[in-house]
């Protein structure tokens, strides 16, 4: 069964100067996740790769990217690593650490992707280049989030590891 998922941009993120143009790009991408059936692990944060754009000049791939809440609950922060992978490649990955306090992200609900720009320094590309959604194999690990603790839990531990 396909999953629902909400699309939106970070909260701090709302008053930017290029809120319209991100707007835009999040019209975008809520219509590509209604259109396809993603695979997502069952209650995690999930990192999927949108697409990519490698600048020689300053040597570092900019990537779009959605982080998607399977979890049963809310989170309030998040973080871990993002691996990429160009699916051709034999190649090390990239991989990033990103952490994501709630003042960036609000909260975070289930069933819902957050939009995020990351930059990544890139050694070994000769020019510029975009990257596809197809090309680059995507995965997020060593997760950690401050969840919301649902009604009747009377857990002692916010912070839950995946």
């Amino acid at each position: 069964m396909k999953q629902a998922i909400t699309a939106r941009l970070p909260s701090e993120l709302l008053d930017s100067p290029n809120v319209d143009q991100m707007k835009r790009e999040l019209e975008d991408v809520q219509e590509y996740l209604d259109d396809i059936d993603i695979d997502l692990e069952d209650s995690a944060i999930n990192f999927l790769f949108l697409r990519g754009h490698y600048s020689h000049i300053n040597r570092e791939t900019t990537i779009m990217g959605l982080f998607i809440n399977t979890l049963p609950h809310s989170a309030l922060a998040f973080r871990g690593i993002v691996t990429l992978q160009h699916v051709e490649a034999d190649e090390d990955s990239a991989q990033i650490e990103v952490s994501f306090p709630n003042s960036f992200i609000g909260e975070f609900l289930p069933d819902e992707g957050i939009l995020v720009y990351l930059s990544i320094p890139t050694e070994g590309l000769v020019s510029d280049t975009t990257f596809k959604t197809t090309e680059i194999f995507s995965s997020f690990s060593d997760v950690e989030y401050i969840a919301i603790k649902p009604e009747g839990d009377d857990s002692d531990s916010e912070t839950t590891a995946e």
